[in-house]
């Protein structure tokens, strides 16, 4: 687990809203090899070729925050599972080929959309846990090894509009741990 109760996908912890459905193999050391790949119980979008992961239980609104972000011109990666593939250094976020472009809406059901593949990820929003900071510090998970910002769960109609501006650079935090300047 990291600092945030959010999985390290490094980890097994299939009890976890956040567990793999496959599983990567650290070797001996605990690295992640350089091409490895995982699929997770999460939803994601895209903006200008960066990809937020948006973590939860079922039911916990991934799909509905989803819907909120591609209404203001995010493009769908994944509903409900993503696939993600870490080569190079660069983690990315797919569909699984059964679900691309399916995206479920509550009381509507299934909405086909064009969907985006090998997004690089650059954020995580966790809806399993409420954000009780009106001016919250930098928090960050890993996730194959790779270091991402990490949000909670706010309330209000401005949240698709507040990650999609975090995804294009907007938020002023405080420099996290060994990252490079701006």
């Amino acid at each position: 687990m990291t600092q945030d109760n959010v999985p390290d996908a490094n980890v097994a912890c299939s009890a976890s809203p956040l567990a793999r459905v496959d599983t990567v193999t650290p070797s001996a050391r605990g690295a992640v090899p350089s091409d490895a790949t995982t699929t997770m119980h999460a939803t994601t979008i895209a903006q200008n070729g960066a990809g937020l992961l948006i973590t939860g239980r079922s039911g916990s609104g991934k799909s509905a925050l989803a819907l909120q972000c591609i209404g203001l011109g995010a493009r769908l990666v994944a509903d409900d599972r993503t696939a993600l593939r870490l080569q190079a250094g660069t983690l990315t976020a797919r569909a699984p080929a059964s679900i691309a472009g399916l995206l479920e809406v509550r009381g509507l059901g299934l909405m086909r959309l064009s969907p985006v593949a090998d997004v690089p990820l650059r954020a995580v929003v966790d809806l399993d846990t409420v954000e009780t900071e009106r001016l919250p510090p930098y928090r960050e998970t890993r996730i194959m090894g790779i270091a991402l910002p990490l949000f909670r769960r706010m309330e209000g109609a401005h949240v698709a509009s507040a990650l999609l501006l975090c995804l294009a650079g907007a938020r002023e935090v405080p420099a996290a741990p060994d990252a490079p300047a701006r």
